[in-house]
């Protein structure tokens, strides 16, 4: 049995292979293979649920036991969920509760589902009581054949192909835990080039992968051909290219409306440590899995209001607006008011930044352009331009199931912009980037407070600092206990507007706290659908972070995200507050 030193990190060894000695991993590996033990499965009353549960990304086999030459006991599809056990502290597998087997559990491989919780969640089980028997492989798909070969290798004369049975990864190596390249895609069918030695995975002809070739796990591909032919590559060759960093993060105290006209303001160190903070964010995301180069990925806009100095992961990539975009719609509002809102306006403006009302929201903008949304979403994008934040802009007003949309007096063109406009498959008519919203709201934030700033200055007769806390106290009245709410104090003032879709949800705020006022704009993404179990925890996680950079003496110790109601209730003493000639400074 191979016991863990008292006291030592335990790291399962699949996660080791991809980043320290692989010679020592092969031993490992080599060890554990050879001599599987005999006993049965756990039985299922003995076993715990985590309260974890996983889903099928398209279809998984469910096998005895945690690896290939264990016995299919049945399959899982996309649509059910299925409690998790844990994870084997060697290989890749999770353990779940499974109806179909006779002991009601069995084993998936960890690439092939999703998870309502980080995998980091899911606890290890010892691989020496939950293992069982496998059923006889056929030697000529495990046996290794002496010999290293090249990754380039070319195909033998038989020819090998293969064809995903659903989407499926494509990896720089041989396990989960290289890098993802790409995806391949039922009907489409590539060469394979290779096998390993040890693990089931073949290597392909890739054209989308640096060096034209990637790896794929056996038990998600239908193959076409004898794989005992192909050549054999040996853990020795196995790596992946090096490849170009990229920044994780960028630190900057530039505003974007830097001119003629502003002046630059004399450099001060922030109250936190910024780089530190980063490196804790990122480290963070990475380890929830939203990692750069995957495509589940996502953005964070964090800025010191005392000095501007921010930070920005992920910077540069446009995401769809969302309800996000009704922030710039309430600051342009303002400037088309030149009166406090009279009281139906006021509730209009509570309905779209408290209960993120769609009919709202198109009303305010069919007010903002002289009763055309259309023209409305054009003055929207004008303010954005005229401060200077070229990655933002709407050009139509919100879909809402059952009305009819109207339509446009001319031909809409989706405008071109410096951010990255296809990496989160964003609207092509909504569009915003965590950086612009930021900055936005420390305008509104520094117009407000300190009755100063690029609002003031870029509209002098059209904005005041009336109007800017006005619109600070119609966010800060928007509570639904997730998000960043979920990551500070009860009774923390948070001033944000929330939205999400299908594949991307984000939350952008000024967050009022003891040790100092910050803005914190977050932005996630995950193709199709993300889950909100997953997406709003991560942001509220985030929210603590900064909260506690900012407040060391009085941390809060954990997130406490409520139950979203289900009904939107206005305060009568906010429509008083919206509809007054005179809002005191905020506290």
């Amino acid at each position: 049995m191979i016991r863990r030193m008292k006291n030592q990190p335990h790291r399962p060894l699949y996660r080791c292979i991809s980043q320290t000695g692989l010679g020592l991993a092969l031993l490992w590996l080599t060890l554990l293979t050879t001599a599987v033990p005999q006993a049965s499965s756990a039985p299922l009353a003995q076993m715990t649920p985590t309260g974890i549960q996983a889903e099928a990304v398209g279809q998984a086999n469910v096998r005895a036991g945690p690896g290939l030459d264990y016995a299919v006991i049945g399959t899982i599809f996309s649509g059910t969920r299925y409690a998790v056990f844990g994870q084997h502290e060697f290989f890749p597998w999770l353990l779940i509760a499974y109806p179909g087997s006779a002991d009601g559990q069995g084993w998936v491989f960890v690439d092939l589902v999703t998870l309502t919780a980080p995998l980091t969640q899911v606890p290890y089980l010892s691989g020496t009581v939950l293992v069982s028997t496998p059923s006889p492989t056929p030697a000529a798909t495990l046996t290794a054949i002496p010999g290293n070969v090249s990754a380039t290798a070319s195909s033998p004369a038989g020819l090998v192909t293969v064809e995903a049975l659903a989407e499926t990864n494509v990896r720089f190596g041989p396990g989960v835990d290289y890098p993802r390249i790409g995806h391949i895609f039922p009907g489409e069918r590539y060469t394979a080039l290779s096998r390993h030695a040890l693990y089931p995975w073949l290597l392909i002809s890739f054209p989308g992968a640096p060096n034209g070739a990637g790896w794929v796990y056996m038990d998600v591909v239908e193959v076409t051909g004898d794989v005992s032919v192909l050549p054999v590559i040996t853990v020795e060759t196995v790596g992946w290219p090096t490849l170009t960093p990229t920044p994780p993060f960028v630190i900057t105290s530039l505003p974007p409306w830097q001119n003629a006209e502003t002046p630059v303001p004399t450099p001060m160190p922030p109250a936190v440590d910024l780089p530190a903070l980063g490196d804790d964010i990122l480290t963070y995301l990475l380890e929830q899995g939203f990692a750069p180069e995957e495509d589940r990925f996502g953005s964070v806009f964090l800025l010191d209001l005392a000095t501007g100095a921010n930070i920005s992961l992920g910077t540069g990539i446009a995401y769809s607006g969302m309800s996000l975009i009704k922030i710039p719609i309430l600051v342009t509002l303002y400037r088309q008011l030149d009166r406090s809102p009279d009281p139906a306006e006021a509730i209009t403006i509570a309905n779209t930044m408290i209960c993120s009302d769609n009919v709202a929201s198109n009303e305010l903008l069919a007010w903002i352009g002289g009763g055309d949304p259309y023209t409305g979403g054009q003055q929207v994008t004008a303010t954005m331009r005229a401060l200077g934040l070229q990655n933002t802009f709407i050009l139509t007003p919100f879909v809402i199931p059952g009305i009819p949309m109207p339509q446009p007096s001319q031909a809409l063109t989706p405008p071109q912009t410096a951010a990255d406009q296809e990496r989160a498959a964003p609207d092509p008519y909504n569009q915003a980037t965590p950086e612009d919203l930021g900055w936005l709201l420390s305008a509104v934030y520094q117009c407000a407070l300190d009755e100063r700033g690029p609002l003031l200055m870029a509209f002098p007769d059209e904005i005041t600092p009336v109007e800017c806390r006005q619109m600070i106290l119609a966010m800060s009245a928007n509570e639904i206990g997730v998000l960043t709410e979920a990551g500070v104090p009860a009774g923390t003032r948070v001033a944000h507007k929330h939205g999400w879709i299908n594949d991307t949800h984000g939350d952008a705020a000024i967050v009022f706290t003891p040790g100092g006022d910050f803005v914190l704009t977050m932005t996630l993404h995950q193709p199709d659908w993300l889950p909100y179990e997953l997406s709003w925890p991560i942001m509220a996680e985030i929210a603590r972070l900064a909260y506690n950079a900012y407040n060391p003496n009085a941390p809060l110790d954990a997130i406490h995200p409520q139950v979203v109601s289900e009904t939107c209730q206005v305060d009568a003493s906010l429509l008083e507050e919206l509809a007054t000639a005179n809002v005191p400074p905020l506290e």
